[in-house]
């Protein structure tokens, strides 16, 4: 495997994320909810800036033209799972979160690197809690 090439896939799963999250928070304005979105977004920005130094410091270009593509496609899968309504969006999200979590254990396994594991290890923790929130706001129930 390509040196690098698990870090672009990352930056390119985590602008379609934000893209989603963006999608999602436009369109749910409940105040409580749209906190804790823009929390993650911010999270999800967090990480794709980690992946981006890690990137500069092993001398490999930012897939820029392919992040802004994968953003805009996020924001149609936003869209998409919108349409399902609250609940619907909700489960689409959690199991969203719970794939990417998934992907990024494969990849952690698979990088030999020491502080590329760090990142991964970092992001995996986040996409937990961001899972276990959507799966909360799935089983609550309206008032």
């Amino acid at each position: 495997m390509k040196k690098g090439y698990v870090l672009k896939l990352i930056y390119i799963s985590k602008r379609v994320t934000i893209g989603v999250y963006e999608s999602v928070s436009n369109l749910y304005l409940v105040q409580d909810r749209l906190i804790k979105i823009e929390e993650f977004m911010r999270e999800e920005g967090k990480h794709t800036m980690m992946t981006v130094k890690r990137l500069d410091e092993l001398g490999i270009e930012t897939p820029k033209k392919g992040g802004e593509i994968a953003e805009r496609f996020g924001e149609t899968i936003g869209k998409a799972a919108t349409v399902l309504g609250w609940r619907g969006t909700c489960f689409f999200m959690q199991m969203g979160e719970e794939m990417e979590r998934l992907f990024l254990k494969a990849a952690s396994t698979v990088c030999r690197n020491r502080d590329d594991q760090e990142i991964l290890n970092l992001i995996i923790f986040d996409e937990k809690k961001h899972s276990e929130w959507w799966r909360r706001k799935l089983s609550e129930r309206r008032h």
